[in-house]
């Protein structure tokens, strides 16, 4: 047992190989040949973690030097970061100046991180909020983009909300669109509330970023802030009402598609404009009662009329449907169902629906409206497939109705069912007391008898 455990500790990072090999080995069986490897690193590799690191540790002594050398500052170092990324990232002002001086590109950017976005996202523990303020004046009088975007859609404002540094939202606001939205439809003030950043809530708020938006889930800002007990932040942001904290959708059900014909499934609709980043437009939608058929055959005309005012979002939404009915069907997007077994009657409404707006979407945009003549057979059929499918309905419904008059619910109490109650009650006490007095009568008649000599 001895043997098991010896040589186990060893320094972190070591390798134990021969002892866990030991682990599974007789005494009689031969040691093992263990090649070790080592790992070469050429000159340029060991140069680069040199000056990457000479950047991260932030002495501006040796980067002066290294520039007089003829050292190039846009130069891509270990994982594509780049000198002035790494002097912002660690709140090096100095250096920042030195590079910017030096023909640094402020807008350089590692996956469309930006040197701006690293000083706005630089924590208090790694540098002081007034360094990163000097790196984020640094690159702001140099004509940085304040507007750039990464790939979620995250700006340099939505960083510096997460961080808490309001001297860098302060700074950052009259170069920036304050009411930039990200992928998930969040603005700098849900960034702060995320990041339980107290004094950047209320600076936003003074700022009158909006509180009572919803996200792309359908959540408001003091939502998140409920959801990780930030009390201070809970007590400062407005408190909605009921029917403010609530998108208002009117539900659809299959009474609707038995009377009008085509249900207007707006719970599709808005799930769609969310998708395209146009939920703004979402009360618009809903308040003209577009249903889910004239949503998939919006036009530009159509959109004016709705209230989609700017040229650029209809341009979205225009361009959301054309991907949407590029889209190809295939057959097994057909509902097809056996005899045992059930499906929703609204979910084939929906295919149905969404194929037929596809079709119209098609006859609406073909240059040559002659190439539907090809077609006219097939058009023909659908049409009789659907007037079939319209009697299967009626007929569904009219069995429904007959079904609702004959059963009533075992649990309906109305005024009517009270009255017959109360009658059938009267009716069983008047029975009960006539057969109590006619067997009483016939008891007395009984005992006169057998009284009689």
């Amino acid at each position: 047992m001895k043997r098991r455990y010896e040589g186990r500790i060893r320094p972190a990072g070591e390798s134990s190989d021969e002892d866990e090999l030991l682990d599974y080995m007789s005494e009689n069986s031969p040691k093992p040949e263990i090649k070790s490897y080592t790992r070469t690193i050429d000159k340029e590799e060991a140069e680069n973690e040199r000056i990457f690191q000479l950047f991260l540790r932030g002495n501006s002594a040796e980067v002066a030097a290294l520039i007089d050398e003829g050292f190039d500052v846009n130069k891509r170092l270990k994982d594509n970061w780049t000198p002035l990324l790494l002097a912002a990232s660690v709140g090096a002002p100095e250096i920042t100046a030195l590079l910017i001086e030096n023909g640094a590109d402020v807008n350089i950017h590692r996956d469309y991180y930006t040197p701006l976005m690293a000083a706005a996202s630089c924590p208090k523990t790694t540098s002081g909020y007034e360094n990163s303020l000097l790196v984020v004046c640094q690159l702001l009088k140099n004509k940085v983009d304040a507007n750039a975007k990464t790939r979620k859609r995250e700006t340099a404002l939505m960083f510096a909300a997460m961080t808490g540094n309001c001297s860098i939202i302060k700074e950052l606001l009259p170069y920036c669109d304050k009411y930039a939205e990200d992928n998930q439809g969040w603005t700098a003030l849900f960034w702060a509330v995320n990041g339980n950043s107290m004094d950047a809530v209320k600076l936003l708020l003074e700022e009158e970023l909006p509180y009572d938006k919803f996200d792309v889930r359908g959540n408001l800002p003091i939502y998140y802030a409920k959801e990780n007990g930030f009390a201070d932040i809970i007590d400062t942001l407005p408190n909605l009402t009921e029917e403010e904290n609530t998108i208002t959708c009117n539900e659809f059900g299959y009474q609707d598609f038995f009377d009008h014909g085509r249900s207007c499934f707006l719970q599709d609709v808005v799930t769609i404009l969310y998708g395209m980043k146009n939920e703004r437009y979402v009360q618009h939608f809903l308040n003209n009662e577009v249903n889910l058929f004239n949503f998939l055959t919006l036009t530009e005309d159509g959109l004016k009329n709705i209230g989609v005012k700017m040229p650029y979002e209809r341009y979205q939404i225009l361009s959301g449907l054309y991907r949407l009915h590029k889209h190809p069907f295939k057959t097994k997007a057909l509902p097809i169902v056996g005899k045992s077994e059930s499906y929703s009657l609204l979910s084939a409404t929906r295919q149905f629906i969404v194929m037929q707006g596809s079709l119209r979407y098609i006859q609406m945009n073909l240059q040559n409206p002659n190439e539907l003549k090809g077609f006219t057979k097939e058009i023909q059929k659908m049409k009789e497939s659907l007037i079939k499918i319209r009697l299967v309905v009626d007929k569904i419904s009219t069995k429904a109705a007959e079904w609702d008059r004959e059963t009533a619910p075992a649990d309906l109490i109305t005024k009517e069912s009270c009255r017959k109650l109360k009658s059938s009650k009267f009716k069983y006490c008047f029975t009960i007391s006539v057969l109590s007095v006619s067997v009483y009568a016939m008891c007395k008649k009984f005992k006169f008898f057998h009284t009689l000599p």
